[in-house]
């Protein structure tokens, strides 16, 4: 490891309050030099600075500045966000319901991720595919935060991947629109059919290239260990099992995004991952938890606090602009898929799922011409209809009807209340014309239903 010492003495005084030189010399066990000058006092730094409730996540931002990292701790601390892997508890995380073109062979789908035993299992298996599938052989898992609000910080997984030809199993932050401007993007994946290394990758502005093969030294589809990135303006750093294993510096990703896990088989990439053949049985990968501390002073990534009880006021519709558009007066028609129950009025849209897949619907407004409204807002309610259910409404905005996959914005996810909220999509400039607005209402197994009217843009 290299180590290059820090003087204590030159700390800035915010450190000083946990590295005052005579308590850090005796938590060292005499050393008098008033250096941090191996990892052993690095991890002490970082243990003493746990128990006093200090600014741990600055003093570990400090120590990586200085070249050193305590060897085996956590790089993420005393997190702001960790997810044990209890199972779904709220609207922090979401299993996906979707497929993607090549190279993912697969459908991911909320009943390939199990929650057990304070482990989170991602199941490859080819139950029901391809006809409940998306047309893919396969089905299989993913797991992700709802919101994309994650900026710098320290970013940790601990994991077994699985081993195999063919496979991926990951950890990443993503947003945008995959080799768009908009599209950034940090990377762990591990390939089955090296389960001994680990490929690390980044994207910044759509543009990626940036693969690096990081040998572990052991097998990783073995036992847990801890990944993480610390993600600064300036660097990027990969950690394993808390040392230092790659890192960059320049033009990094700027921009949040959601923080993501997935486990998928390839297709018409056989010279990266070799070819996968299914073994006949279901496949995993395995996560213990994933964890998140923002770099320190950074606002773009603020975790939902506990909520301090006082008046609450009930969720109201604002009341409709009188330039608004009224979706309503120029729909076409509108459609139902995935076993969606649609109701239609006069504007107003009832519907509710059926099984796991995601219910929603299409209104179709032809071409129309929104002329400079700068919004999409609509009145909408809902309920669990089932204890212990999950749900989650997607509105995404299209200005091509023909296509069912790339919206040319969206709001993801939209809060669902029992009394009727209105919700807005800033569109940014980015849409004139619309052909299509549609809406998914993602559920676990049937239990929720919601209703929007008003729909209008302003």
């Amino acid at each position: 490891m290299s180590i290059k010492p820090v003087d204590i003495q030159k700390a800035s005084a915010k450190f000083k309050k946990y590295l005052e030189v005579a308590d850090m010399t005796e938590q060292l066990g005499g050393n008098q030099n008033g250096l941090i000058d191996t990892a052993e006092e690095a991890v002490a730094a970082v243990e003493m600075c746990n128990r006093e409730g200090g600014d741990c996540a600055g003093l570990r931002q400090y120590l990586q500045i200085v070249e050193i990292t305590p060897e085996g701790t956590l790089i993420t601390g005393q997190p702001v966000l960790k997810e044990e892997m209890n199972g779904l508890t709220g609207f922090d995380w979401q299993t996906a319901n979707w497929s993607n073109g090549n190279p993912f062979n697969c459908a991911w789908q909320p009943d390939n991720v199990i929650f057990n035993q304070g482990k989170m299992l991602l199941i490859l298996d080819n139950t029901g595919c391809p006809q409940e599938c998306d047309g893919k052989p396969y089905a299989s898992g993913e797991f992700r935060s709802t919101q994309e609000k994650y900026g710098y910080g320290y970013y940790e997984v601990r994991m077994k991947p699985a081993k195999g030809d063919g496979l991926v199993s990951s950890f990443f932050i993503y947003t945008g629109t995959y080799g768009q401007e908009d599209h950034h993007e940090i990377d762990f994946e591990f390939l089955g059919r090296d389960t001994t290394s680990v490929q690390l990758n980044y994207y910044v502005e759509g543009k990626g290239n940036h693969e690096k093969i990081i040998d572990l030294g052991f097998d990783a589809s073995k036992q847990f260990h801890n990944y993480g990135f610390s993600w600064t303006p300036e660097s990027l750093t990969w950690y394993v099992d808390g040392k230092p294993v790659h890192t960059v510096k320049g033009k990094v990703p700027y921009k949040p995004g959601k923080i993501m896990v997935n486990f998928w088989p390839g297709i018409g990439v056989d010279g990266w991952l070799k070819p996968f053949k299914y073994p006949g049985k279901p496949l995993q990968a395995e996560y213990d938890w994933i964890a998140y501390s923002p770099l320190e002073g950074e606002k773009t990534a603020v975790v939902d606090q506990p909520v301090v009880k006082k008046a609450i006021k009930k969720p109201v519709a604002e009341a409709v602009a009188p330039n608004s558009l009224a979706v309503k007066d120029f729909s076409q028609g509108s459609f139902s898929f995935n076993d969606g129950i649609v109701a239609e009025a006069d504007g107003s849209y009832k519907f509710s799922a059926r099984s796991a897949r995601d219910p929603g619907f299409g209104i179709l407004t032809g071409d129309k011409d929104i002329g400079n409204r700068q919004t999409l807002k609509f009145d909408v309610r809902g309920k669990l209809t089932r204890e212990g259910g999950y749900a989650r409404l997607i509105i995404q905005v299209y200005d091509d009807e023909d296509n069912d996959y790339t919206p040319s914005i969206s709001l993801d996810p939209v809060p669902l209340t029992a009394d009727f909220k209105t919700n807005t999509l800033n569109l940014g400039g980015r849409v004139d014309r619309v052909k299509k607005i549609q809406v998914l209402l993602v559920t676990d197994r049937g239990s929720c239903e919601a209703e929007i009217n008003n729909v209008r843009f302003e």
